[in-house]
């Protein structure tokens, strides 16, 4: 591909851009929608981030994708509160990099199915 690394880059670019025939052109061509790239974000990933309605109908979510969009949120809400009240308060002040969060909503996560946690 002229100017990318992979096909799979470039089909990055058109789930981003919001540019369907250009999406459908590179599927064609063996361009994976599902690609994990080396940040964990897939095609189908940006589109739904960026709120692509026609990109999101043709290519659905798949089990990770969906796993990652409940750890962005969970991430997301564990930052905007700054703290999580459990026997203690977790403050994220200062804390680096996304495997903090991750490592944080697959934990609430957990607790949340815990038989013992009254909703």
């Amino acid at each position: 591909m002229h100017g990318f690394a992979s096909k799979e880059q470039a089909f990055e670019l058109a789930c981003y851009k919001n540019n369907l025939e250009m999406a459908k052109a590179l599927e064609k061509m063996g361009a994976d929608p599902h690609h994990i790239n080396k940040i964990g974000v897939t095609p189908t990933l940006l589109s739904f981030f960026k709120g692509h309605e026609k990109l999101k109908k043709i290519y659905p979510l798949n089990d990770y994708e969906k796993q990652h969009l409940n750890f962005k949120l969970l991430s997301h809400w564990f930052h905007y509160y700054k703290e999580v009240s459990i026997e203690r308060k977790i403050n994220s002040k200062g804390t680096q990099g996304t495997w903090m969060y991750a490592s944080v909503a697959e934990s609430l996560q957990s607790f949340c199915k815990w038989k013992g946690f009254q909703h």
